[in-house]
């Protein structure tokens, strides 16, 4: 390779703009490549000196960035105040134990952004690309960032094109170019040179890196990676560019200044009865600032972000891959899956069972080596399918019922490379949902031969010819019936069946549109496919049922096997009636809803529109619907879901228009994003009433004791070590939790109309403060009636609303079950904070220089019992709660 020569051209940026003013042979002899492509010495070596075909890396922001967000933070900004304002009163200590514990709240903060961004990351990096590339004469899949510059590549319908490419040949090809220019419209494609100069949207012998290939197919030389690019010279001037945040995210900020708003009334209510009463100024200065702290719940600005992180992150090891935050927010809420079948119910795994020749099934039949029709049938399958084996991976790659065909006719010695009509190929018409039949066109003797895949119904429709052991013969109405039969009998059984079949043609190219493919065709037979259904998929229907949701199978497979595939999975019950995709056109909107809610739970033969169609009256009267899709067809409908659920094996079109990605295909993992998606709500609900109840039963208690005209029973330097410290690992803990046990027997709920704190949830928070802060009230004039020292008597209730905050952390573990109902093995994290906090409160107890800073006094053995009996007693009435507001009712 010229070094200089290909760093020129990622360098050069002028050489981009003229690739497409030259010819394909002039295209190649610059990047020194071939239509064989490259090998693998030069892949490496250019690899070393042009790097992988990815992105540089934006840098990360700096850690005083990242500090001057979490100060941002209203509830923060509270803390900045106080600090301040303590310091001019020269009260240094209460100045000195306030900054520590803002220097905590953010480092815990900065600590939970940390572990959200690697989660967010991790979850970006598993969205690899991968790329079809011709190397040494050989198709390979590789991750698209192994490309190098030379590189040929093989586009389909429904990839993204995965590095720029001068296109050297293309069929039917047209690419969807939005990304890059905002028209919607694909962009159909050509060969041939353009004049220097063309506008960069009408260089269409162009294909450009993040496009998506709308139709057709192409090969193509990549002539740019990575940051050169023309999506990367773009991507390069949006760094500075913020993601908008989620409902959740702008909730949680609401909440925030609410707390704000709520936070500058007490301090206001509270200094101005202190003056009136005669306090001093100062003093009353001090306790505003008391009751500010106390209000704060300082854990709170990050909850949202750590607790979507870690459940995107665990969903993500159960087969999940979220790509949208607000799809996150949105699962547990689902109300209606539409599911499809190949691959997501069934292992889409197909294995050759049996054929139909003749009008007559044979299943698993010894002989089958031996017998010419079936190696004939075979050698037109073939052709008519592009799967192909990747040596690298030692794996066959494609469509899995075209990777069935390939895997079995290379038993018969029948390979694409070499002897079969596949080798001899010169065209290719790939399969569509709306034509229904792929197919090739090979060089056979002095004519063409055009092979055929396609539905069986439909390619027997259209063939008026069949053929048996003797020879070609006219279909006749006897013997086109026998063939429907077996068809029926097959699909009745859950099964895959795909149609061949042939005829002489004198053309050299397939008609784009199809038309006129079907006419006068040979119908061959049938090839039989057993696709198993996927172990645990029945329970884990039954699982998503049971947790309020319907499931629909929506197909463009047979009616019958949907019906079969349906009952085996669990999702027919009593109603079994099948609606197919041609009768939906018949029914309005709303007799499509009223057969829904009779229990038809099966359409097949259903188009993606028709799929849509479906999605959008339901979604109209208000169900949350997640719906899956592998197509470039199903994109639409898979934007218009309010999950739209791609399958990872699907194209990358379907990936990219979709909320979440099926990585390993099974419908149980649509049971475990529903699961995932109530327990980040539930947790979130935790932590925001944890907090909440905590922090405000700190001011109800510092509020009532000076209404009174006592002094206030704890310092701003106990409230900050109690809210901070003690709090704050605890707050995190919660993100680690399990879910309720019962959360996937209850009815679905929408969050984002609910909102976080649910009415059970404020009335709940409402009971907890009255109890904490009345008991606490309750013990605070009870020693003050014993005439203790105000010193011990601050003391003493500093120790209360620390071992509160880590008693009712045990509490809001569950809501719906006892605190000695809950395992502490669930969440080893929980038990770790637990410790962490209590040992972080046994030295304020017992480290003189801590004492001194908190103006702790060491407790008498009474005083010590008495504060943990009471704090018992706030857990076991707080538990009472639960039973009311949750478990009695559950």
């Amino acid at each position: 390779m010229r070094t200089s020569k290909a760093g020129s051209l990622h360098d050069d940026a002028e050489a981009m703009k003229h690739w497409h003013a030259h010819g394909r042979v002039e295209v190649l002899a610059f990047v020194e490549s071939t239509e064989q492509g490259l090998s693998d010495e030069v892949v490496q070596k250019r690899l070393k000196i042009l790097g992988p075909n990815a992105f540089t890396e934006v840098k990360t922001e700096s850690l005083f960035i990242k500090l001057f967000k979490q100060l941002k933070s209203p509830l923060v900004f509270v803390l900045v105040i106080a600090a301040v304002i303590t310091l001019l009163l020269e009260e240094y200590i209460d100045a000195g134990v306030i900054s520590f514990a803002l220097l905590i709240a953010v480092a815990v903060g900065l600590v939970q952004e940390g572990k959200a961004s690697r989660a967010f990351k991790k979850l970006a990096d598993s969205q690899e690309h991968i790329a079809y590339v011709i190397r040494g004469g050989k198709k390979f899949q590789v991750p698209s960032r192994e490309l190098v510059v030379g590189d040929i590549i093989e586009l389909q319908s429904g990839m993204q094109v995965p590095a720029d490419l001068r296109l050297l040949s293309q069929k039917n090809l047209s690419i969807n170019e939005s990304a890059l220019t905002g028209e919607w419209l694909a962009v159909d494609k050509q060969v041939e040179p353009l004049v220097i100069g063309t506008e960069f949207a009408e260089q269409t012998n162009m294909a450009w890196m993040g496009t998506f290939v709308a139709d057709g197919r192409g090969v193509g030389v990549v002539v740019a990676t990575g940051d050169t690019t023309a999506v990367g010279v773009l991507a390069a001037g949006l760094t500075g560019v913020e993601e908008e945040k989620t409902p959740l995210q702008h909730e949680m900020a609401d909440i925030s200044n609410v707390m704000l708003y709520i936070i500058m009334a007490l301090v206001v209510a509270i200094f101005s009865i202190g003056l009136w009463q005669g306090q001093p100024f100062e003093e009353m200065l001090l306790m505003a600032i008391a009751i500010a702290v106390a209000s704060v719940p300082e854990g709170l600005p990050a909850a949202v972000t750590i607790i979507l992180a870690v459940g995107m992150e665990a969903l993500l090891k159960r087969g999940g891959l979220v790509r949208n935050l607000l799809a996150a927010e949105t699962l547990g809420s689902t109300t209606f899956v539409l599911t499809d079948k190949t691959g997501t119910l069934t292992q889409g795994k197909m294995a050759l069972t049996g054929v139909i020749v003749n009008g007559e099934e044979r299943h698993d039949n010894e002989t089958w080596r031996d017998d010419v029709q079936l190696y004939d049938l075979l050698n037109i399958a073939l052709c008519a399918s592009d799967a192909f084996f990747d040596e690298k991976a030692d794996a066959v790659r494609g469509d899995p019922v075209e990777a069935a065909i390939l895997a079995v006719a290379k038993d018969f010695s029948i390979t694409p490379e070499q002897g079969s009509y596949r080798s001899y190929r010169k065209d290719f018409l790939p399969f569509t949902s709306e034509q229904r039949f792929a197919a090739g066109l090979a060089r056979h003797h002095e004519t063409n031969l055009l092979c055929i895949n396609g539905a069986p119904q439909h390619l027997l429709r259209h063939s008026d010819r069949y053929r048996d052991r003797d020879g070609i013969k006219q279909l006749t109405g006897d013997v086109r019936q026998r063939f429907v039969d077996q068809i029926e009998h097959e699909t009745s059984m859950g099964r895959r069946l795909i149609a061949v079949a042939f005829k002489d043609v004198a053309y050299d190219d397939i008609p784009d549109d199809g038309n006129g493919v079907l006419e006068q065709v040979v119908f061959a037979g049938v090839l039989v496919f057993t696709d198993p259904v996927r172990d645990g998929v029945a329970e884990a229907i039954a699982g998503v049922q049971s947790a309020g949701a319907r499931v629909l199978l929506i197909t463009g497979d047979n009616p019958a096997t949907a019906r079969s595939i349906a009952e085996k999975v669990g999702i027919v019950t009593d109603n079994k009636q099948v609606i197919v995709g041609k009768e939906l056109p018949g029914y309005s909107d709303q007799e499509i809803e009223a057969l829904i809610d009779q229990g038809v739970s099966v359409f097949a033969r259903v188009l993606p529109k028709q799929k849509m169609r479906i999605a959008q009256l339901l979604q109209r009267r208000g169900e949350i619907v997640a719906m899956t899709g592998d197509g470039i067809n199903d994109a639409p409908a898979l934007r218009k879901a309010n999950i739209g659920v791609a399958i990872g094996s699907g194209t990358e079109v379907a990936k990219e228009s979709s909320d979440l990605v099926l990585v390993n295909d099974t419908f149980a993992t649509i049971y475990a994003a529903i699961e995932e998606g109530r327990r980040i709500i539930s947790n979130l609900r935790k932590i925001v009433g944890y907090l909440l109840s905590t922090s405000l039963s700190e001011v109800v208690l510092i509020g009532a004791a000076l209404i009174t005209g006592a002094p206030a029973p704890i310092s701003a330097a106990q409230i900050l070590w109690a809210n901070v410290i003690e709090e704050g690992f605890m707050s995190v803990a919660f993100a680690f939790e399990k879910g309720e046990k019962d959360a996937m027997q209850r009815k679905p709920q929408d969050i984002h109309e609910e909102g976080i704190l649910s009415k059970d949830m404020m009335w709940f928070m409402a009971f907890a403060i009255t109890i904490l802060s009345g008991l606490s009230l309750a013990l605070y004039f009870y020693l003050r009636s014993l005439g203790i020292p105000f010193e011990e008597l601050r003391s003493a209730m500093f120790l209360s609303i620390a071992m509160d905050s880590l008693f009712m952390a045990f509490a809001f573990r569950s809501l719906s079950t006892p605190i000695w109902k809950i395992p502490l093995r669930t969440n080893l994290f929980f038990v770790f904070s637990f410790i962490v906090s209590a040992g972080m409160l046994a030295i304020v107890l017992s480290v003189p220089l801590f004492q001194r800073f908190l103006d702790y006094t060491p407790l008498p053995l009474f005083d010590i019992v008495l504060v943990v009996g009471v704090s018992v007693l706030s857990l076991f009435t707080i538990e009472f709660g639960k039973y009311l507001f949750f478990e009695r009712r559950n």
